[in-house]
């Protein structure tokens, strides 16, 4: 019996090891870009002429991650082997294969880190990683206004990190170097594919010495936005920006249901602006007082908006990262109410104006459920339905504000404090106290 046992326990360790892809691995989890979104993990790299052995490079989160076997399935994963999984630097954690423990490493703090897997002696390094890459950037070239323009840092803060906002000359090339003037020190970042459009995403390349490669502009744009990436060796431009913006999360009335997300209200004027003027306030049993921002309503993804600090509070907050690691904003109990946020998608930024405490009422008619917000200076309703116009009167009977046919509507602006009528679909009325 005991012989068949060890037999029996040959072949199912016999088992595991086979159902192991040693061509592959990936990082999964909120310390990676990839959160935990199976399909997005972060692939690595098998070294050269190695039997197993993977490596990374790149800017990590504070947060858990362990790795899978395969993008988009978590069948076969490998874990810690321990249950102290708190990431010391260049120390070898050992890894467990397909373990129900299910032990995640932790990274404490952010930073530029490479990551090395040995899948066959399941064992796991992370170091802090250097990188060599100029410490300033210039554009240069015949699609750039007057020949040249500085590059500064990206605001990330992020190492070998930079980008470029404006214009560029449609027929034109560009690459970019190290010195504001060429001399024997200067190195070129350019693409590892000549006369590479610009627009996308494209490998790049750092000389030290001169280069006739260049990046070609094909496509029309007043406003380009070129991410110059020195860890990933990446270069990615856009000029065209997003066309929809939503805020979802468990502080919000969307909760965590993309196909709910509240929508933001493009800048007639700007493209790149949005702002969202609304309630927030601690909601869902899930992460209730914090939220994201998304591109589209259909999906996480393609296209997200987050802090570049773990639960960052709303209020304060300057800057927004475009994807990467799955961050949130929080806002805190006592700052629940009517919310003003404006968001920047070229320059990156978040500005946030509070209003201020919000009271609510619930009201139905025959036809309708729908919330009325009463708040400083205005009121707000809400509502499951398009409504057919809502009124507010004063107690005069005069008409101050009115809007039709909409979901959402905001009544009033910096109105005096008092009571004040409402007037839903022209024939339900009730008093709203405004602030």
């Amino acid at each position: 019996m005991k012989k068949l046992f060890f037999i029996l326990s040959g072949v199912i360790i016999s088992l595991g090891v086979l159902a192991q892809d040693y061509s592959q691995l990936y990082m999964v989890g909120p310390a990676t870009a990839a959160g935990w979104d199976s399909g997005s993990a972060v692939p690595m790299s098998l070294n050269d002429g190695s039997d197993g052995i993977f490596t990374w490079t790149g800017q990590m989160a504070t947060g858990q991650f362990k790795f899978l076997n395969a993008s988009g399935s978590w069948s076969n994963s490998f874990t810690s082997a321990s249950s102290d999984a708190t990431v010391v630097l260049d120390k070898s954690f050992s890894l467990i294969f397909n373990d129900q423990s299910d032990i995640k490493f932790e990274i404490a703090t952010a930073g530029l880190y490479t990551v090395t897997v040995d899948m066959k002696n399941r064992t796991m390094v992370v170091s802090e990683a250097t990188i060599s890459f100029p410490t300033s950037l210039w554009i240069v070239g015949t699609a750039v206004p007057n020949g040249k323009a500085a590059v500064p840092a990206d605001p990330s803060g992020e190492k070998a990190s930079f980008r470029y906002i404006g214009e560029l000359i449609a027929g034109g090339t560009f690459q970019f170097i190290s010195t504001e003037t060429v001399d024997a020190e200067t190195n070129y970042v350019v693409p590892t594919t000549d006369k590479s459009d610009i627009l996308g995403t494209t490998n790049s390349q750092l000389l030290s010495t001169a280069s006739t490669a260049v990046w070609t502009v094909t496509t029309s744009g007043t406003t380009y936005k070129i991410k110059i990436d020195g860890v990933t060796k990446t270069v990615k431009a856009e000029n065209a920006p997003w066309t929809e913006l939503y805020m979802v999360g468990g502080a919000t009335s969307a909760d965590w249901t993309p196909a709910d997300a509240i929508p933001f209200q493009m800048d007639p004027l700007n493209p790149y602006v949005f702002t969202f003027d609304g309630i927030l306030k601690f909601g869902s049993a899930n992460d209730p007082n914090k939220f994201k921002i998304i591109g589209q309503n259909t999906d996480w993804n393609p296209n997200s908006l987050h802090p570049y600090l773990v639960d960052e509070p709303i209020i304060g907050a300057t800057k927004l990262m475009i994807n990467g690691f799955d961050n949130k904003w929080i806002i805190n109990a006592e700052e629940e109410g009517r919310y003003v946020i404006t968001v920047d998608l070229l320059y990156e930024t978040i500005l946030t104006d509070y209003k201020g405490p919000a009271t609510e009422i619930t009201k139905k008619d025959v036809e309708n459920a729908y919330t009325v917000i009463s708040q400083k200076g205005s009121v707000e309703i809400q509502s499951s339905v398009v409504l057919k116009s809502a009124e507010l009167i004063d107690l005069f009977g005069r008409t101050l504000d009115l809007k039709q046919n909409r979901t959402r509507m905001f009544l009033g602006n910096e109105v005096a404090a008092g009571i004040y009528l409402l007037k839903i679909n022209g024939n339900t009325t009730q008093k709203v106290v405004i602030q």
